[in-house]
């Protein structure tokens, strides 16, 4: 794109306005519940706005405090979560070595190297959907989701299809997440 065009969407880019107005939404929001700024925590979607949000807060109110800008990742991340032994964590070659052991004690182990990269697939394929879920209630949704792909594998055929979908809903399900403390009072 040239570099006038790029030029023009910045100068006609609304961005700044609604971050402005953001902040003084959060300012008078604050200031009606009398709740000081610093204990303030705004969650904004995505990290790149981190950064022009903090520019609209100190355009807002040059001195003094402003609230603490988050989004979930940085967030979760601020406890210095450390995963357990089996938790599964999004690190390929940690989580082989956690599959291998899961599927040896659901008595696949004679398949355990052929099956462990696809568990990790599909387990990393659940972190999302775990992570979003109260801690509480994963044992409820990975009952559903026991209950949504058992038809599907209902066949000697799929038999180890079938494992691997059972053994990747639960082990997602019991792991815990940085997001975790997102859920905590």
């Amino acid at each position: 794109m040239p570099r006038h065009a790029m030029d023009a969407i910045a100068q006609t880019h609304q961005g700044g306005a609604a971050l402005d107005a953001l902040m003084s939404r959060v300012r008078d929001s604050a200031a009606a519940r009398g709740t000081h700024v610093a204990r303030t925590v705004v969650l904004l979607p995505f990290a790149h706005l981190l950064q022009p949000a903090r520019e609209a807060w100190a355009r807002q109110v040059p001195e003094g405090f402003s609230p603490r800008l988050e989004t979930t990742k940085t967030w979760s991340s601020a406890a210095g979560f450390e995963p357990a032994d089996n938790d599964v964590t999004g690190d390929v070659a940690r989580d082989l070595l956690a599959a291998h052991g899961l599927l040896v004690r659901a008595g696949l182990g004679s398949h355990a190297d052929l099956l462990a990269p696809r568990l990790v697939e599909a387990a990393h394929g659940l972190m999302g959907v775990a992570s979003a879920i109260e801690p509480r209630s994963r044992t409820a949704w990975a009952a559903r989701m026991r209950g949504a792909i058992a038809p599907g594998f209902d066949t000697p055929l799929l038999s180890h299809e079938g494992a691997l979908a059972h053994i990747a809903i639960e082990w997602a399900a019991s792991s815990a997440f940085p997001t975790d403390n997102l859920f905590a009072p």
